[in-house]
């Protein structure tokens, strides 16, 4: 948003390089980026099967919440304003 009290994001890895810990480095970077730029809540949409991205999502403190218009896809959210996020197992 114009006024950066939401942002949106977004990332994607190339099948042959995951879970190599790369898609938790883009979106801890994400994260970091964000709360320098004082973004207060930061989102994106995640596809219900991509397991491994929800689950990181989990451990990075997300919320996890369904799209009410698209049963494939939930939308994940982080308030940048609470606790910094914690760094668990890459998925």
């Amino acid at each position: 948003d114009p006024d950066r009290r939401r942002a949106e994001f977004s990332v994607l890895v190339r099948s042959d390089v995951k879970a190599q810990g790369l898609g938790w480095a883009l979106v801890t970077e994400i994260i970091a980026y964000a709360r320098r730029e004082g973004v207060k809540m930061l989102f994106g949409e995640v596809l219900r099967d991509n397991t491994q991205m929800l689950q990181m999502c989990r451990e990075l403190g997300f919320s996890i919440e369904p799209d009410p218009d698209d049963s494939g896809i939930v939308t994940v959210t982080i308030d940048l304003d609470g606790a910094p996020a914690s760094r668990g197992a890459a998925t």
